[in-house]
C-alpha cells in the first residue's frame, strides 16, 4: 500500500514539468571579411556569432550571445581583436508582454595596449511579441576598464523592432543611445539601424540594412550593406546557408571602408539563417546593448 501511495504522488510531482515543452533554439555564423580601408590597405578578419536561447516552457526564458571578431592587415606584425558577450533572462506574460535583465560586457585588444579596454554593461529589458511584431527595449548603466574619470556615469537605452510583413518580407530597425555625464558635462553616442529581407523563392533570399553610428555629431560611421544568401538545407543541416555581402561604410573625415564578407550560418534549433549573424542586415535588427559595440560589428 505505502509503494501504490507513493508512485502517484511522485507522477503528480513530476506532471507540471511534463506539461511545459521546453524548447533549445539557437544558430552560429562563422565568417571571413576582406575589408579595403583608404590609405591603409587590406585588412583581414574572421569572425564568429551565436546566438542561443532556452524557453522553460512556462514563461522562463534565457538567452546568451556571442560575437568575435579578429584583424590583421598583410605586411604588419599584431592584430586588432573585438568581442561582445551578454546573458539574459525574462519572464514572458500571455499577452505578449515581456520583462527582464540583461549583463553584457564587450571588450577590444589591440597590440600596442597594455591591457584590454572593455565596457560592462547591465539592466533592465522589456519586450512585447505578437502575431508578426516583435519589439524589445532595454534601459541599464555601464562601466568601463581602465575607468573614466571619477564621477562619470554612463547610461544606455535602446529599442528595436521586427514586423514580418509576409512570409517573404521581414523589416526592422533599432535605436540605442550611450549617454557619458559628469557633472554639467555629457557625451552622446547614439546607433541607428534599418534592414530588411527579402526570401525571393525555397534557396535564395536577399537582405539589407543601414547603421549609423555617431559621438554627438562630432564623429560617425554609416555603413550600409547589402547580401544574399543560399539555402544549403540539402547538403548541410536543415536550414544552414552560406551568404555573401558586400558593405561599405563612411568614416567621417577619415574616408571609407569597403567590405566583402562571406558565412555559414547553421541552426542549432528551429531557427532560419536566412539572414546571417555577421551581416549588417543582423546587426541593425538586433542591436548590442552598448553602441560601441554595436557601430564596430556592424563595420567590420
Amino acid at each position: 500500500m505505502k509503494f501504490n501511495l507513493i508512485l502517484p504522488l511522485g507522477v503528480a510531482a513530476l506532471l507540471p514539468c511534463a506539461l511545459f515543452a521546453q524548447t533549445f533554439d539557437g544558430s552560429v555564423t562563422v565568417g571571413y571579411g576582406l575589408s579595403d580601408i583608404s590609405g591603409l590597405g587590406t585588412l583581414h578578419t574572421p569572425s564568429i556569432d551565436g546566438r542561443f536561447g532556452y524557453d522553460l516552457g512556462n514563461g522562463l526564458k534565457f538567452g546568451a550571445d556571442i560575437s568575435g571578431v579578429r584583424g590583421s592587415k598583410n605586411g604588419l606584425t599584431g592584430n586588432v581583436s573585438a568581442l561582445s558577450a551578454g546573458v539574459f533572462a525574462a519572464y514572458g506574460f500571455g499577452n505578449g508582454v515581456s520583462l527582464g535583465a540583461y549583463g553584457e560586457t564587450a571588450s577590444v585588444d589591440a597590440t600596442g595596449l597594455t591591457s584590454d579596454v572593455s565596457v560592462h554593461s547591465y539592466g533592465l529589458l522589456g519586450g512585447y511579441d505578437v502575431d508578426q511584431v516583435k519589439v524589445t527595449g532595454f534601459l541599464g548603466k555601464s562601466n568601463t576598464s581602465p575607468n573614466l574619470a571619477a564621477g562619470t556615469d554612463i547610461t544606455d537605452l535602446g529599442i528595436a523592432g521586427r514586423f514580418q510583413v509576409s512570409d517573404q518580407v521581414t523589416l526592422g530597425g533599432s535605436f540605442a543611445r550611450s549617454t557619458v555625464s559628469n557633472g554639467g558635462a555629457s557625451l552622446g553616442l547614439n546607433a541607428l539601424g534599418l534592414a530588411g529581407s527579402f526570401r525571393a523563392n525555397e534557396s535564395w533570399t536577399v537582405f539589407g540594412g543601414l547603421t549609423d553610428a555617431s559621438i554627438s555629431n562630432v564623429a560617425g560611421i554609416t555603413t550600409f550593406g547589402l547580401g544574399a544568401s543560399y539555402d544549403m538545407s540539402g547538403s548541410l543541416r536543415q536550414g544552414s546557408a552560406v551568404s555573401l555581402e558586400f558593405a561599405r561604410s563612411n568614416v567621417g573625415g577619415v574616408g571609407n571602408i569597403n567590405t566583402l564578407r562571406i558565412g555559414l550560418s547553421v541552426p542549432l534549433g528551429a531557427t532560419s539563417n536566412a539572414v546571417p549573424l555577421n551581416s549588417v542586415a543582423e546587426t541593425a535588427m538586433n542591436p548590442r546593448r552598448n553602441t560601441v559595440a554595436t557601430g564596430v560589428l556592424s563595420t567590420f
